[in-house]
Order: C-alpha cells, then sequence, then structure tokens
C-alpha cells in the first residue's frame, strides 16, 4: 500500500501527463469552467454551409398588370336609357392536380359551362360585340380548393379575348366536411 495517497493530499486533476497553461490551473483548482470559442464558431459556419447548400433560392413572383377601370370623369356619359351591364362571374374549380383537370362555369348573359381555356377564349371571342360590351367587367371566382395555375389560365383566357376589366372574387371560405 505504499501507491495510496494520504488523506489529507488534494485530488491531482485527470491530465496526467498533460501540462497545464499557468493561468489555468487556479481555475481548475477552484472548480472554474472554461469555454472556448473554436468548436462554436465551427458549428456556426457547418450550419451556415448546410443552409446554403441546402435552400432553394426562388426568383421573386412575377407582377400581374391589371386595369383599373378608368376614373368617372374620363369615361364617356352612358346613354339615358342603357341598363349597367352586370359583371360575367367565371366560377373556376379545380377536379384534380394535372394541368388539365379544371372547369369552368360563366355566369351571365353566357350561362354555361366551359371545358378548356380555349372554349373560354372562343366563346367570349365570339360574345364580344353581340351579348357583351367591349368594356364588360368580369369576376374571377375560383373554389376554395382550386389550383393557382387553373385560376390564372381563366385570367389570361379572359384577357385574350380582348376584355380588360377583371377581377378576382375574395376568397371564400371550404365547405365544411
Amino acid at each position: 500500500m505504499a501507491d495510496a495517497a494520504p488523506a489529507n493530499a488534494t485530488p491531482r486533476p485527470a491530465f496526467v501527463g498533460v501540462p497545464i497553461p499557468r493561468r489555468r490551473r487556479g481555475l481548475i483548482a477552484r472548480g472554474g469552467i472554461t469555454l472556448t470559442m473554436a468548436p462554436m464558431i465551427d458549428v456556426v459556419f457547418l450550419l451556415l454551409m448546410y443552409f446554403l447548400l441546402v435552400g432553394e433560392f426562388l426568383p421573386p413572383e412575377g407582377l400581374f398588370e391589371l386595369d383599373l377601370p378608368k376614373p368617372l370623369e374620363r369615361q364617356p356619359p352612358a346613354p339615358a336609357l342603357s341598363l349597367p351591364q352586370p359583371p360575367v362571374r367565371l366560377l373556376v374549380r379545380s377536379l384534380g392536380d394535372a394541368p388539365g383537370d379544371y372547369t369552368i362555369a360563366m355566369t351571365g348573359p353566357l350561362p354555361r359551362e366551359v371545358a378548356s381555356y380555349d372554349q373560354l377564349y372562343h366563346a367570349l371571342d365570339a360574345a364580344r360585340g353581340r351579348l357583351l360590351a367591349s368594356d364588360q367587367a368580369f369576376i374571377i371566382a375560383p373554389a376554395p380548393d382550386t389550383r393557382w395555375e387553373h385560376t390564372l389560365g381563366a385570367f389570361n383566357a379572359v384577357l385574350r379575348a380582348g376584355f380588360e376589366r377583371i377581377r378576382f372574387a375574395p376568397p371564400s371560405a371550404p365547405a365544411p366536411s
């Protein structure tokens, strides 16, 4: 038992054989904790590199040019006996996730359902001047679960037919299940 340490001896640090710098000797003896910043900086840079490599940088969404109605003072006066035309309402509904899975129902002077943007364009182009005035207003009302690309396709078909007074209906709440 010659190797046993005396009972009143202070415990030695676990760093046997490793020299401890003079400024840290007092902290270890007093039970203080030191903090090394190098590993923390390494972790921060690794996280930064991870988010730079994994993140998707997308270009900002484009803006859609919508012409607002002209101010009242610039519009020619309407004939005394003419009634204002109610806007044509286009109800767009997605049937699935594919680009062609949609239906468009029109209300107003053209109450019918069309199955494609081309049919909508041809119906509006044929009715222009006969049933629809050149300044006819349109309201595009997508169903709550309608895909944005289907709504935008209906907007483009109306714009291609030569009508400029187009607006979107406010979103409606989904039907309870």
